[in-house]
This record gives structure tokens, C-alpha cells and sequence, in this order.
């Protein structure tokens, strides 16, 4: 007898992250924050993007607890902060993807990371 083998979810094998928006902000001078339970597998971090209905955002920062932190777990309510998000009506109420960005070629993504989040690379 022939079991069929257990597939991800992605057709390309990487973890699945999503989120149900609970609540859309616009912050003057920062961008569109959405907020809501991550839930997958994985960990989230800036540099991912957001995805819905075939278009993609970058995530720019990630916060926990009114804290920006580098990276989130599923199971907890997060922050998503995209300085060119689109309007709060497009995702208010949506379950949206997270997907990663591939490395830059240069190999020196995580430092400039650091940086613009006001840390220093290990």
C-alpha cells in the first residue's frame, strides 16, 4: 500500500507565515503598519515581503509589545511595518502571505539591517 508523502504547503518546500490583518495604521514619516496573529511556521523578520492578492510590500521593520525586534515567532500578535504600504483599505480584514527576499548577492543584507534598525552586526 502506497501512503501519498506529506507536502509543504509552498510548492517551493520554504515555511509558510501569514496573518489575518486586525488593523491597518498610516504613521506620518514611517509608513503602513498592519497589525495582527502571525501563524505558520518560521521566523519573520524585516526583509521579508508582503504579499496579497499578487502584489508584494516590504517589510521594513517588525515590532513585538510596542518594541521593534529583529525577528517574531508565530503564535504571538505583531506589528508589520512597510514604509510604502498600500491603503488601509486593502488589507484591513485580509489574510496575507509572508514571504522572504532573496540574499543580496553581495553577501552584506544582515548588516545593513542592523544598522538601519539602530544595532550593530554580531
Amino acid at each position: 500500500m502506497n501512503f501519498p508523502s506529506a507536502q509543504p504547503d509552498d510548492p517551493d518546500g520554504l515555511p509558510q507565515l501569514s496573518m489575518t490583518v486586525e488593523d491597518v495604521f498610516h504613521i506620518k514619516g514611517r509608513g503602513t503598519v498592519v497589525v495582527g496573529p502571525l501563524t505558520g511556521d518560521g521566523l519573520l523578520s524585516a526583509g521579508y515581503f508582503l504579499e496579497c492578492d499578487g502584489q508584494r510590500w516590504p517589510v521594513d521593520a517588525v515590532q513585538q509589545g510596542r518594541r521593534v525586534v529583529l525577528t517574531v515567532t508565530p503564535g504571538t500578535t505583531v506589528g508589520v511595518l512597510m514604509k510604502r504600504g498600500p491603503e488601509a483599505s486593502v488589507l484591513r480584514g485580509r489574510t496575507v502571505r509572508f514571504a522572504p527576499n532573496p540574499a543580496p548577492a553581495d553577501g552584506r543584507g544582515a548588516g545593513r539591517l542592523m544598522r538601519r534598525l539602530g544595532g550593530r552586526p554580531g
